[in-house]
């Protein structure tokens, strides 16, 4: 199967994915906003542009419930010259996860991140929030918080990323 013949629907696989001007924070408080707003991405897009990275594959059947995970279209990150980048939200049970994905101009991943989750384990609830700048700066924090909402500041983290003119996810000292 050709390239041509894979990414063919890769424009309207990117019509779900909303432009929004930066800067911006994704939590869990907005979580259920791109719920309710967004579409839920459908499963063979997932396949041809998520999990197989628009890179060659065999058809294969798809049947009700192939992924158990659910993919919520979330963003376009718009003013990007030499790549595409979007934003979406995969959601399992006691998980969630804000992935930044970029892409080429033919819709061939370059990389992918998660840069801002939940999970929880039943009594401890893990967190990363993280927040995008207009210079495409990802700044991200990570912490616990118990079961009776208790959160130790000291087992917090800080991450900084770039992503780069070439669409590529790079660490980034501030």
């Amino acid at each position: 199967m050709s390239e041509k013949t894979i990414n063919e629907d890769f424009p309207a696989f990117l019509e779900l994915f909303p432009e929004v001007e930066m800067p911006i924070t994704l939590s869990s408080e907005h979580f259920s906003t791109f719920s309710k707003y967004n579409k839920p991405i459908p499963e063979l897009a997932i396949w041809k542009h998520i999990i197989n990275d628009g890179s060659d594959f065999e058809e294969i059947e798809l049947t009700e419930n192939t992924y158990d995970d659910e993919y919520i279209a979330c963003l376009k990150i718009p003013d990007t010259l030499h790549f595409l980048a979007i934003i979406y939200l995969k959601i399992g049970l006691l998980n969630y996860e804000y992935i930044l994905h970029t892409y080429d101009k033919k819709g061939k991943t370059i990389d992918k991140k998660t840069i801002a989750s939940m999970t929880s384990d039943g009594k401890i609830i893990h967190e990363h929030v993280a927040f995008i700048d207009e210079d495409l700066v990802v700044l991200m924090m990570e912490g616990n918080t118990d079961d009776v909402n208790n959160y130790d500041p000291q087992n917090s983290k800080a991450n900084s990323y770039l992503i780069d003119d070439q669409g590529k996810i790079v660490s980034y000292e501030l």
